[in-house]
């Protein structure tokens, strides 16, 4: 038995080979490139999702904080902004207390004796990663 050696294709499919693995290539290249894309895509959205829960968390730290104050302390608080760093993020906390009426929600007590329903408490944490600030507020009720 013999064996028949292998015949030479005509010149017309000559590199035909090379054409087809360059193609598979390119399709590998493109399908490599959008896989990547989605990837870095879902991690700064899982960054930036982190990141805006550690904000919401410190806003209501400062929340709890301003309940526990007095009245007294609580009538046109506007503190100083502070500095905050969490997981090497530096964030800014802003805190402010204003009396307000319960009809309409304005505030009051702007040198005219009136009588206060609640005092709202706003909390604002910003930080320069975030593109828009967490703003936390409450109402308290004066007892």
């Amino acid at each position: 038995m013999s064996i028949a050696p292998a015949r030479r294709t005509a010149g017309r499919e000559d590199g035909f080979i090379l054409i087809e693995v360059l193609v598979s290539a390119l399709i590998l290249a493109i399908v490599a490139a959008a896989v990547l894309a989605v990837l870095s895509s879902t991690t700064h959205s899982a960054a930036s999702e982190r990141m805006r829960s550690q904000a919401a968390a410190l806003a209501q730290e400062d929340q709890a904080r301003m309940r526990t104050m007095r009245l007294s302390q609580l009538q046109r608080l506007e503190e100083p902004p502070k500095e905050v760093e969490l997981n090497g993020t530096k964030f800014t906390v802003s805190s402010e207390g204003r009396f307000v009426g319960s009809a309409n929600n304005e505030i009051v007590c702007n040198g005219e004796t009136s009588a206060t329903d609640y005092v709202r408490i706003t909390s604002t944490v910003s930080s320069t990663a975030m593109p828009t600030p967490v703003v936390m507020q409450s109402m308290v009720s004066p007892s």
